[in-house]
């Protein structure tokens, strides 16, 4: 049986006699003092979990603990990988389970290769793709915090690359690993102040958009089926930045591709007064970029270099 609530949503099922719960609170759900749960939507493990790791075979069930980055037993990242999926299926553990079949085969397949993201190589071919579309100038990266810990993937439309997208491939990989570290960044950062916040901040810097930064209608489709499908539980809130009247246009027609849910993480902020009000009640000056907010101290100059293989996987850029 399926209840709500109108700060958040209930989902409970029955098993074998037993009631478990998949509990999706509000966004402004008070932290409790256990420390358990950071103010975002929290996952109360039950049954399905385990229905779901016995489903799977031993490398699924590897493959699945290896989408969570906490310091934990494989077993129990896989089933906080389970339980996102869960919440996300609103409790349908035959959907969740179908789900998360289909993530894994994605991750794993050869075009994606998320497993390889981690040991990343100078010289090597991932590594000279990553280079080029997370270009000298940060087009996609990691920096700076929100006020509750959770890493801030950039995305700066003025840094696209002048003669446009030449590796479909590498450009939906390059986004994979930016999400995948700010992941990281996320979750090892909550966990060792005792929390379990898996949700990750993703601004966009789109001040001076141009047609020639828009990726195809086709590409387009691929990263949002990409971020819903596969990263279920994953994004808290995507703040794009003084967007122009053009990309609002081009803002309409890919609306309609995203589900309610994710409509409602996409906030348009425009202005110095919107940056200082909502993104200042976010995020603190020293964990914010110039574009972000005024007195923005993340001013260090980008070398993608020292990203990719100098700065740990679970670090934001600036953190030493």
């Amino acid at each position: 049986m399926v209840g709500t609530r109108e700060r958040g949503v209930s989902v409970t099922t029955t098993e074998g006699g037993w009631v478990g719960s998949v509990t999706i609170p509000s966004h402004r759900t008070r932290t409790p003092s256990t420390g358990d749960v950071a103010d975002s939507r929290s996952i109360t493990y039950c049954p399905d979990s385990e229905w779901i790791i016995s489903a799977l075979d031993a490398d699924q069930v590897a493959q699945a603990a290896n989408c969570c980055y906490i310091q934990a037993s494989e077993k129990e990242k896989a089933l906080k990988t389970c339980a996102r999926h869960l919440a996300a299926e609103k409790g349908n553990k035959e959907q969740a389970l179908s789900k998360l079949k289909a993530t894994l085969e994605w991750r794993n397949s050869k075009e994606i290769a998320v497993s390889e993201f981690c040991n990343i190589q100078r010289g090597d071919d991932l590594a000279d793709k990553m280079e080029i579309e997370l270009g000298p100038h940060g087009r996609l990266c990691v920096r700076g915090r929100d006020k509750e810990g959770r890493a801030i993937m950039h995305c700066v439309t003025r840094f696209s690359r002048r003669d446009g997208i030449q590796d479909k491939c590498a450009y939906i990989q390059s986004h994979c690993l930016v999400f995948e570290r700010a992941v990281a960044a996320t979750e090892r950062y909550q966990q060792r102040g005792n929390q379990q916040q898996s949700e990750l901040i993703v601004a966009v810097d789109i001040s001076e958009f141009a047609m020639w930064q828009i990726p195809s209608a086709e590409l387009t489709k691929e990263l949002i089926h990409m971020a819903n499908a596969y990263y279920p539980e994953r994004l808290h809130k995507v703040y794009v930045i003084d967007a122009p009247r053009l990309f609002r246009l081009f803002w309409m027609l890919v609306r309609p591709f995203l589900d309610p849910v994710s409509k409602a993480k996409y906030e348009f902020v425009t202005g110095q007064q919107e940056r200082e009000t909502i993104l200042g009640s976010t995020i603190d000056a020293d964990q914010a970029m110039p574009y972000m907010l005024s007195d923005g101290k993340l001013t260090d100059p980008w070398d993608v270099q020292r990203f990719l293989y100098d700065v740990d996987f679970d670090k934001t850029y600036d953190e030493k």
